[in-house]
């Protein structure tokens, strides 16, 4: 339930600022955000080699989610240039609208991020576990990820195989009591 709220405040959020900032600056965001996770997706074995770290499963979370917020605060200062310079001009009805609906679009990318992190980090602070209690955010994160496994590295995807077969699980054992 927990989860199902942030995730809908994200949503939210990601709305009446892509309403406020209209198509043009959102556009350039959600493909800054597309881009993000591919050069996070490319980049972070790199960064392990030049840092010296140990290549196991938990350095590479960490280091994956410092390189993809790095490389997405450079892209927010790069588009916040660029709603600076766009400021003045006007945004028609039609512009703003789009503007949230890619907004919207925005705001389930970065819930799926969340959830990949929120998951991912239930095995290494168990108590984590109570906020996804009901939730159908994760339920519909975990039947949709299926999808976009090739965009999200092998650490994720091994946890993500684990979470669907044990959410399989406890689908069928609920069923038959």
């Amino acid at each position: 339930m927990y989860l199902d709220i942030l995730v809908g405040i994200i949503i939210v959020f990601s709305l009446f600022y892509g309403l406020r900032n209209g198509l043009f600056v959102e556009f350039l965001a959600i493909f800054g955000l597309i881009v993000n996770f591919i050069i996070a997706k490319k980049y972070t074995p790199v960064v392990i080699e030049f840092l010296g770290l140990s290549k196991d499963k938990d350095r590479y979370f960490v280091t994956y989610i410092v390189t993809f917020w790095a490389v997405y605060i450079l892209l927010g200062i790069v588009i916040h240039l660029v709603r600076n310079v766009l400021k003045n001009q006007s945004k028609g009805i039609i512009t703003r609208i789009l503007g949230g609906a890619i907004g919207i679009a925005k705001g389930i990318l970065l819930s799926v991020l969340i959830l990949l992190i929120y998951n991912y980090s239930t095995d290494m602070f168990t108590k984590l576990k109570k906020y996804s209690k009901g939730s159908y955010a994760n339920e519909i994160f975990l039947e949709v990820v299926p999808n976009i496994e090739k965009y999200v590295p092998e650490v994720f995807q091994d946890k993500i195989k684990e979470l669907k077969n044990l959410e399989l699980v406890n689908r069928y054992v609920n069923k038959l009591f």
